[in-house]
């Protein structure tokens, strides 16, 4: 009986240990995943603290970037130094003279080529 009681005791506690089912990180199929993980590489990198996917903040939104070159053959390169070793002025026109800050050590190369074909997918 003590046995059984202690069992039902640590399953519950367990049960009470587990993710949240609604949390947003539930993974379906290989898509999301993917979604996941650069969602992953842009908390870690303190992306949205600047940036939004649809609203200007500090940064331009990820939608603008995607509009403006989105007909660029040089985009990845370009977006890769801006990520990797920051940059100014670009966005003057929409957020000001705000600067992006360096993220060579926040975020590795083919994370940031996974975030910038996410921006330029949208």
């Amino acid at each position: 009986m003590r046995r059984v009681l202690l069992m039902a005791l640590l399953g519950a506690v367990l049960s009470g240990c587990g993710r949240d089912s609604d949390d947003g990180l539930t993974t379906i199929n290989a898509e999301d995943r993917e979604l996941g993980k650069i969602k992953s590489v842009v908390i870690r990198g303190g992306c949205f603290g600047c940036h939004n996917v649809e609203e200007h903040r500090f940064g331009p939104s990820w939608r603008a970037v995607s509009e403006r070159y989105k007909d660029d053959p040089e985009a990845v390169a370009n977006l890769t130094e801006s990520i990797q070793y920051g940059s100014g002025g670009k966005w003057s026109d929409v957020v000001g003279n705000n600067v992006m800050p360096p993220n060579e050590k926040r975020v590795n190369g083919s994370e940031t080529k996974q975030v910038i074909e996410y921006i330029l997918s949208l």
